[in-house]
């Protein structure tokens, strides 16, 4: 996971690699494996390790390996799978904050705005560093009725103390409708 998360993908892929060869009933080898691949956004490799991991005991129950299964489909516009993968991971916890974010975007790709909105609220709510790992920006400048997220995002950092990244929000939202404050 470190390897991973330091983007050293050869060095993460051969210590997933090992693992799955130590402990192949776990699934958390898969599932490193498969964040591997999406980080790389090599979606169809993802898709089949979360599948694979998702069928051990271990990560059959995990909310976020199914929401980001959901992402794998969706990022390949199998829009039913999304949608049915984002339902799991929120029937195993309501508060999976990448299912609500993957549910949101798919809302997006349906032309529900209002409804996106609100759920990308919930999501934001609950983890603001959805915003940088799912492209939200990219998301606010294609739809206008999405510029009330800047204030949602504000308040979540505010209310993490990370005040720098929250008055960068709070400015964004003000400099799109001056009435926000």
């Amino acid at each position: 996971w470190t390897w991973m998360n330091e983007n050293k993908w050869k060095l993460a892929e051969q210590s997933f690699e090992r693992s799955i060869q130590l402990a192949p009933a776990s699934g958390l080898g898969l599932r490193g494996f498969a964040k591997l691949r999406m980080k790389q956004q090599k979606w169809e490799q993802a898709e089949a390790k979360y599948k694979e991991a998702l069928k051990t005991g271990s990560v059959s129950d995990a909310a976020e390996a199914h929401a980001e299964l959901g992402w794998c489909h969706l990022r390949q516009t199998e829009f039913l799978a999304a949608r049915n993968a984002f339902e799991t991971a929120q029937e195993l916890d309501q508060n999976c904050a990448t299912a609500l974010a993957g549910m949101a975007t798919l809302l997006l790709e349906r032309e529900q705005v209002v409804e996106a909105r609100v759920t990308w609220e919930r999501a934001l709510s609950l983890d603001p560093t959805l915003a940088d790992q799912w492209n939200l920006a990219a998301q606010i400048d294609e739809h206008e009725e999405l510029e009330q997220l800047h204030s949602a995002l504000g308040w979540a950092w505010y209310y993490r103390s990370i005040y720098s990244a929250a008055e960068a929000q709070f400015q964004l939202a003000r400099n799109k409708d001056p009435n926000e404050y």
